[in-house]
């Protein structure tokens, strides 16, 4: 753990890779190793810090060298590159500090153009807002294509922002305890057993048996009962090699999970009985603590649940996401090792916190909470409980052993008493009613290609005057939606796919109004009380309404502006296509009588530009009384408006000068032109 010196967290936070560049993370490992001002070395560790301070260390990147990959080209249009060479190697990193409201801006929290090459260097500024609320974050790499590998591969850690005066009253005397929920890939199968991925069984399951590829100890195509055996965790003998050899199969999970680094890793026996390795051991040190816990997977669900000798343990939420509770809802929590504040009032928490027994997190989820020790001699267990995504498996595991405090430690623990501390606002709050308003400000969906391996997200056309189609995400694309400064939004997301995915945006919270199908009640009663950055959205069944989310989007704080993106934060999705940017800029507004001229550009991009190397939208934008060329097409595009009747003559710098044709050619040549060099971009 590290903490902020006279306001600042510095020294240099290091990248590696040790193994083979070639073998990705199973022959190898990512860490990130931060050395302090004394010298002293720590893996991915803990920070923290208090609002007001900063993030000052220097990320250096000494993995391998490898050639450019161009397909991570940096978009002019954008600006300049916060670092001198944006495109993409594949050892490249950088940091995307998720959940806190550091800038996006260069050498802050961005994520876009910032590139740290091998054998190069970063120097972060990352200011945390006076206002920032308490609790858990955490950081990752975020290089689009490379930020599910370098994740797997073990590089993230940590941030809490401390606060006191935010937290509820008793959590503050508690032990704290802070559990970091990874995932990698999972081992080769061991000699003699044969892993068949569950979307492999699924579909088996979907066909007549006569066209099933499992078969059976018989040879035979398998039975709904065998494959649903597999499905259940079991063994199936099968055939393989047209019919030479049987073997046992077992579905694998899709990754293994580690806590802390410690990994109960996939382990079948011999014989295929799926099992796991040994787990590692939480020794509680007082009676009641409070657990920081963070899902720092790629790709992995973490079904969170608490279980004393085999009954799920209640435990009492605080925090969300890194943001404190508020709101109607909850219930008091009572100290009842302590009869005399309970009679004085002493011992209750004059917050509401969330009683449950079991929270979903996806990837990138967070949840802080009060839980009480085991009793001695009594067997105790974190355990991640199945989640059904309609494709990857996620099985129900025992992730850690919990051990009870001592005696002594269970009689002297502090007592919990209620402190009334001085209240700030923090951040995110507004004082709108909660109801949803009748039309969304902006309508987006998830979908997915599965033969070209692509996932996308896409505005609808009922908010999207200029719809594009459906497109994988390219580090050349200009931002999809622009919101105004200060503007608190309502935004429907919904999921056309027949697979779980999960919306997650950066620099901003947000507070679930509805859910689709609608949620039960301890849902809605923690939608009411949780800002979030991160929210699941079920598979879609493949009739009937798509699952949905209407969210109240909070970007009203007046430091946040410029370029962030949004995205599905299973990182599978987002390095093949799921992500798109977004511009907290000036309000823009589209003359009528260039509207059709606006659509003609962006569709000219589409039509000579299919396979996504220009911008996704193209549009022409008028702000501020002035014209400006918000797009950069490909030659055949900038050849046909250049051809097409005077378009590009409808176009105005942000000086009002109209672009002529030869400008138009020098910037077709991939010239900067002087003109549009400090044109405000938006799209």
């Amino acid at each position: 753990m590290i903490y902020a010196s006279n306001g600042v967290v510095g020294g240099k936070l290091a990248a590696w890779f040790d193994g083979d560049p070639s073998g990705g993370n199973i022959t190898g490992r990512y860490c990130l190793l931060h050395t302090d001002v004394y010298g002293r070395t720590r893996e991915a560790p803990v920070i923290r810090l208090k609002p007001g301070e900063r993030i000052g260390f220097t990320a250096e990147n000494h993995m391998p060298s490898t050639p450019i990959t161009a397909a991570h080209a940096w978009n002019p249009a954008l600006g300049t590159p916060c670092t001198p060479e944006a495109v993409m190697r594949s050892f490249a990193f950088n940091l995307h500090m998720h959940g806190t409201s550091a800038m996006p801006g260069c050498g802050s929290d961005e994520v876009i153009t910032t590139v740290v090459q091998p054998g190069g260097s970063w120097t972060y500024d990352m200011r945390f807002p006076s206002n920032s609320p308490p609790g858990m974050d955490w950081y990752h790499p975020h290089i689009h294509t490379l930020a599910q590998d370098q994740m797997l591969g073990g590089m993230t850690g940590a941030v809490i922002v401390d606060n006191p005066a935010q937290l509820p009253n008793v959590v503050r005397n508690l032990r704290e305890r802070v559990l970091i929920i990874r995932d990698q890939d999972r081992a080769p199968a061991p000699s003699g057993v044969s892993y068949i991925e569950r979307p492999d069984v699924l579909a088996d399951r979907a066909l007549p048996r006569t066209q099933r590829s499992i078969f059976n100890a018989l040879n035979q195509p398998a039975t709904d009962a065998e494959l649903d055996k597999l499905l259940a965790g079991g063994t199936l003998l099968v055939t393989q090699d047209g019919g030479k050899s049987v073997r046992p199969a077992v579905v694998p999970p899709w990754k293994d999970l580690s806590v802390n680094w410690v990994s109960p890793r996939f382990q079948p026996t011999a014989a295929g009985v799926a099992g796991y390795a040994a787990p590692g051991v939480i020794k509680m040190e007082g009676r009641r603590e409070f657990w920081r816990v963070a899902n720092a997977s790629a790709d992995s669900y973490v079904r969170l649940q608490v279980r004393y000798s085999g009954t799920p343990k209640t435990f009492w939420v605080a925090s969300m996401d890194g943001v404190p509770l508020a709101g109607a809802g909850g219930s008091y929590l009572f100290d009842p090792l302590n009869p005399l504040g309970v009679l004085l009032g002493l011992g209750e928490s004059p917050d509401k916190l969330l009683p449950r027994t079991e929270l979903l997190l996806p990837p990138g989820g967070r949840a802080e909470f009060v839980i009480d020790a085991p009793l001695i001699g009594q067997t105790a267990e974190v355990v991640s409980l199945a989640y059904e995504t309609a494709a990857d498996s996620n099985p129900q595991r025992t992730l850690a052993w919990v051990q009870a405090p001592s005696l002594l430690s269970l009689l002297t623990t502090s007592l919990t008493f209620g402190t009334t501390l001085g209240q700030s606002r923090t951040r995110f709050v507004d004082t709108a009613s909660l109801v949803p308003a009748a039309k969304s400000h902006h309508a987006l969906y998830f979908s997915q290609n599965d033969d070209a391996g692509e996932f996308y997200i896409t505005e609808d056309a009922s908010t999207d005057p200029d719809p594009g189609p459906e497109k994988a995400f390219g580090m050349r694309d200009g931002p999809s939606i622009v919101v105004p400064p200060g503007a608190v939004q309502q935004w429907r997301i919904e999921n056309r796919a027949t697979e779980a995915h999960v919306f997650h945006i950066h620099q901003i919270r947000f507070r679930v109004l509805a859910r689709l199908p609608v949620a039960d009640a301890q849902t809605q009663e923690m939608d009411r009380m949780a800002l979030r950055d991160t929210i699941e959205l079920p598979a879609w069944s493949g009739s009937g309404p798509y699952p949905a989310v209407t969210l109240r989007m909070y970007f009203n704080e007046s430091d946040i502006r410029g370029n962030f993106v949004y995205h599905c934060h299973i990182l599978e999705h987002e390095d093949n296509g799921m992500m798109a940017i977004l511009r907290v800029g000036s309000p823009v507004t589209v003359a009528s009588a260039k509207v059709r001229a606006a659509q003609q550009l962006a569709e000219a991009g589409r039509r000579v530009d299919p396979l996504g190397l220009g911008y996704r939208s193209g549009k022409v934008a008028f702000t501020r009384g002035r014209w400006l060329a918000a797009n950069s097409l490909r030659d055949e595009a900038a050849e046909r408006l250049e051809n097409s009747g005077g378009l590009w003559n409808a176009i105005r710098d942000r000086d009002g000068r109209v672009l002529d044709p030869a400008q138009c050619r020098t910037t077709r040549r991939g010239e900067k032109s002087a003109l549009l060099r400090g044109a405000s971009v938006v799209q």
